[in-house]
């Protein structure tokens, strides 16, 4: 078991605030508010580590990275099997018109691919198959002496990494693998570094300090992080490898990131935006920043249009708890500026996430009458404004668009969509070609109609006809010379006017979820939403003035940032409602890495282990993998025909389509699935073997992005209507099991999915416990990889307010 820290958010994992909790359960309780005293976790002597999630810590510029020879060291612990995984990048800063130098630049040096760990430096290609001519960096360990096994350090478990390279010596790059050498390559490579570069840890470069892929994030932990401006020897890295000091006099030491920032902080999680370097040189490690005033306001064609601007680079403004809105007709128009598109793909961001709203499709709360479909749907696309940098032309795609040349610099727009899940009936999506390629200031306003669907986008006060959509997956495309493709999506569907509000990221979850790899790079200013479909003259007489504030505009962002935040400058007006301009201030925040309670097997100077952390008032947490078979048989009194499960959940698995909660009455297809929680990426429930249809199968929502959720389920058998809240939110609504009854008596697991009472379960290989064959393995594995803290299971139905 793990300790656990602050359970409702934030930079946190194993340990969590006591009071917290107990504030809850005071709520919870107590008729009245009760507080009561409680005490912190307390770190261990290996302080905190840093989770990563498809998420990046940076030094850019890095002036002391080595030129001539280094040794970069971390531990790491990962169970991702489905990702290459780069634990560390280094983008030389190049101007170069040359492909190949652009990219070797940006594999200036590399550790890469978790399962079949490489080190590089200066390679164009990491690898490649087949790879005849041998011009790969993994073909350089190919050929030389030491061709041991794979070096696969994904199996869960602290590992010890250390990578050498030494230009003297013909580029000889070393690896070793707690402290043991493994792998070793003369690479030819000599040439030097050059410092000054993007240093990037838990992501891999294609372009300087961007051009991120999720393929090859890396999901797991890293401690004790050091870069020295030496190859050291197997005898030097024995000597420091497992060191819990704080101080190592060594002139070789250009940065030691050992992430007990939080040591001090008793339990309160404050903000720490950098990981302090420890070696003297002033490395500090940027671990997230906010968006910033820009220098300039918005240039349109020469003159200043007097709007102020907020810069982004992988950060957000957010407003968690939007209020009202506008659930039909909409108009929504800023200014944005993103930098120039480089002609070569691989220096591309693959998207630029301008706005996004996240909420639900309102349902009638009967899920009779929905045609099996789910009645209430998670929507994180109920409003998307996103950009292009990438080519689908003679992708497959789009065929037979004749002089249509790229998709590049396209405006795509999502309305009361969601693309994962329900059957794909909510794949609401629809392209225009604007051609927007340069850095200069654009301004962009896209409508829709509730009644029809009609989508219209303007750019720069022009209209542009939409060439690729998607109606509720019905996927069709046309050259925009030739008419383009009929401009309506989403025809007569609501969105709830409560939901998440989030400039600069794309939600896959409510006000969460985001992706590097998408994160907006540019500058957004003067964002105003109507609550009615505007029309051309008026977008493109109104787009350089000031805004008058009238009953129709229900916000207006004019991004001068105070207090870490931007006021909405207009109150909002909801079905005759008044909602003070407050209430939708958006928060400046960033996406990164989060502090986690260190199990690093370290060691004081004595040699013994360090100390572990030891638990506040909260207790544990447990930590479930497929090792263990956490087990109740014989379960008396499971409820019958009402009940509601509840718990916290960690994950960082992308992986496995991890379960909960599994409860079997009888065998395979006939009870195994009595009641089960299943796929932690992509929530699914059965009852009673109902597992939905290819329409509601799937909720299309998940939780596996490193952060704590609290997750609650409901049944009830008179109705049949099944719901799941995510963080206290209710996210899906579909039916199951109308009628049927939940037989007590059976096996409960936790964290594995039964196919026969107390096992049969589909993993991985490796796994412990009665595991199938990978012949009769349907789904891949189901095992639960992560943390689970307070589980309840109630034999009612709890309302969302008690939830």
């Amino acid at each position: 078991m793990r300790a656990k820290r602050n359970l409702f958010g934030g930079a946190a994992w194993q340990q969590h605030a006591g009071l917290a909790l107990c504030v809850c359960l005071g709520l919870l309780l107590s008729s009245g508010p009760a507080f009561v005293a409680s005490e912190p976790s307390i770190p261990g002597g290996a302080g905190y580590a840093l989770l990563f999630s498809d998420s990046i810590a940076t030094l850019a510029p890095f002036h002391d990275m080595p030129t001539k020879e280094l040794t970069f060291e971390a531990w790491v612990r990962t169970s991702d099997t489905c990702h290459t995984g780069a634990v560390v990048s280094y983008a030389e800063k190049t101007y170069s018109s040359d492909s190949k130098e652009r990219v070797t630049a940006a594999n200036s040096f590399v550790i890469w691919d978790i399962k079949d760990l490489i080190a590089c430096r200066g390679y164009e290609l990491l690898d490649r198959i087949p790879d005849p001519k041998g011009e790969s960096c993994r073909s350089a360990y190919k050929k030389s002496k030491e061709t041991g096994a794979k070096i696969n350090i994904a199996d869960g478990k602290w590992h010890h990494l250390a990578a050498t390279w030494k230009a003297s010596e013909n580029g000889k790059t070393t690896i070793y693998i707690d402290g043991m050498k493994r792998a070793e390559a003369e690479t030819g490579i000599t040439r030097e570094i050059k410092p000054g570069g993007a240093l990037v840890l838990g992501a891999e470069q294609d372009c300087y300090n961007g051009c991120f892929e999720k393929e090859q994030a890396f999901y797991g932990m890293m401690d004790e992080v050091r870069i020295w401006s030496k190859a050291k020897t197997q005898a030097e890295i024995l000597e420091h490898f497992r060191f819990s000091g704080s101080e190592i006099s060594n002139s070789h030491l250009v940065a030691w990131w050992k992430f007990d920032d939080l040591v001090g902080d008793r339990g309160i999680m404050t903000t720490h935006y950098q990981a302090h370097d420890s070696s003297g040189r002033s490395n500090h490690l940027n671990i997230l920043s906010l968006p910033k005033k820009s220098d300039d306001n918005v240039i349109y064609k020469g003159k200043d249009l007097g709007f102020p601007a907020l810069d982004f680079q992988n950060n957000y403004a957010m407003q968690p708890y939007f209020q009202g809105m506008p659930d039909k007709d909409i108009t929504v128009e800023f200014w944005a500026r993103t930098p120039q598109v480089s002609d070569a793909e691989e220096d591309r961001n693959l998207y630029q996430e301008l706005v996004s709203f996240a909420s639900i499709k309102k349902g009638n709360g009967d899920v009779s009458d929905d045609g099996g479909y789910a009645d209430a749907v998670f929507m994180d696309d109920a409003i998307l404004i996103e950009k292009y940098n990438n080519e689908y032309v003679g992708s497959g795609w789009l065929r037979g668009m004749g002089d249509f040349k790229s998709t590049v610099g396209t405006i795509s727009v999502h309305f009361n969509a969601n693309r994962q899940g329900n059957g794909f009936q909510h794949d609401n999506w629809i392209d225009f070609a604007v051609d927007w390629k340069d850095d200069e200031w654009h301004h962009v306003a896209v409508s829709w109609k509730h009644s029809t669907g009609e989508t219209k986008c303007y750019f720069d006060g022009k209209e542009y006809k939409p060439f690729w959509k998607s109606d509720k997956h019905d996927v069709s495309h046309k050259n925009p010379k030739s008419g383009g493709v009929t401009p309506y999506i989403a025809k007569g569907t609501e969105r709830t006017s409560a939901g998440s509000l989030v400039l600069g990221q794309n939600q896959e979850c409510f006000a969460g979820c985001f992706s590097p790899t998408n994160g907006f790079h540019g500058s957004i200013a003067e964002l105003r939403v109507w609550d009615h479909v505007r029309s051309s003259s008026d977008i493109r007489n109104n787009m350089q003035s000031k805004v008058k504030h009238e009953d129709s505009l229900v916000l207006h962002y004019d991004f001068r940032p105070y207090n870490d935040q931007i006021e909405n400058q207009v109150d909002t007006r909801f079905n005759g409602q008044k909602i003070p301009k407050y209430v939708n201030n958006l928060k400046l925040g960033g996406s990164g890495p989060t502090w986690h309670l260190s199990y690093c097997p370290l060691e004081r100077e004595d040699g013994q282990p360090v100390e572990f952390p030891r638990p506040g008032t909260a207790g544990y947490a447990l930590e479930l993998d497929d090792q263990q078979v956490l087990m109740l048989e014989n379960f008396k009194d499971f409820p019958s025909r009402q009940l509601t499960l509840e718990f916290w959940m960690w994950s960082a698995d992308k992986c496995r389509k991890g379960s909960p909660f599994s409860y079997a009455t009888g065998g395979y297809e006939k009870a195994d699935n009595s009641f089960l929680l299943f796929d932690y990426n992509d929530w699914g429930v059965a009852v009673m073997e109902d597992e939905g249809t290819y329409k509601d199968h799937h909720s299309g929502i998940g939780v596996t992005d490193g952060q704590w959720h609290h997750i609650a389920l409901s049944w009830d058998s008179s109705t049949g209507q099944t719901i799941l809240y995510d963080n206290g939110r209710r996210v899906w609504t579909a039916k199951r099991a109308k009628g049927k009854e939940i037989p007590s008596g059976g096996t409960l697991v936790i964290g594995r999915e039964q196919d026969c009472l107390g096992g049969c379960f589909d993993s991985d290989p490796g796994a412990k416990g009665d595991t199938q064959a990978k012949e009769v393995n349907e789904y891949g594995s189901e095992d639960f990889f992560g943390m689970i803290e307070e589980m309840r299971l109630w034999r009612v139905v709890r309302t969302e307010e008690e939830i």
